[in-house]
């Protein structure tokens, strides 16, 4: 249910198939219902840690092609 409230969400700000979402979250239990909720929407997801220096973020960024990003504290 959570991860279709998302995906509802996600879809209302443009996220649908062919959008990468960037995840930047450390390992928790929260993870699933975001990484479900991004692909519900048809998004392909990637993961970042939120340790990744600013230089390493911007290569990812680049290299994935992410439009949307979301992090989890």
């Amino acid at each position: 249910r959570e991860s279709r409230n998302l995906a509802a969400e996600l879809q209302e700000l443009g996220c649908n198939k062919g959008t990468i979402v960037g995840l930047i979250a450390e390992h928790r239990l929260e993870n699933p219902i975001v990484i479900l909720g991004a692909i519900m929407t048809g998004a392909a997801i990637t993961t970042y840690n939120p340790n990744y220096s600013l230089g390493e973020s911007i290569v990812l960024t680049t290299l994935h092609r992410v439009s949307f990003f979301m992090r989890l504290h």
